[in-house]
C-alpha cells in the first residue's frame, strides 16, 4: 500500500507516517512510502527522498521502505493522450 509522504510543515508527520505504515502491516499489507513532493528536491526521486531524510523520514523512522524511483509508465491512451 502507498503512504504518500510531503515536505509540509507537520510536526509530528513522523509518528503519523510510522502509525500508519504500522497499520497497514498489521492489516497483512505491505507499506511503501511515496515522496509526493512535486518540484521539491528537484522534481528527482533521488532529491525528494533527501528532503524526507532532512525532515527525519527513512527507512529506519518510519518502519516502510521509501519508492526510489519516480519515471513515468503508460499504461494506455484517453483521446490521444497518453496515460
Amino acid at each position: 500500500m502507498l503512504i504518500t509522504a510531503g515536505s509540509r510543515g507537520v510536526g509530528c508527520m513522523v509518528e503519523v507516517l510510522a502509525t500508519v505504515a504500522a497499520a497497514v502491516k498489521r492489516k497483512g499489507g505491505l507499506p511503501l512510502i511515496l515522496p509526493a513532493m512535486g518540484s521539491h528536491g528537484g522534481g528527482t526521486a533521488a532529491g525528494q527522498i533527501e528532503v524526507l531524510k532532512h525532515l527525519g523520514q527513512t527507512p529506519e523512522t518510519l518502519g516502510a521502505p521509501i519508492h526510489d524511483r519516480m519515471d513515468p509508465v503508460k499504461i494506455g491512451e484517453a483521446a490521444g493522450c497518453p496515460v
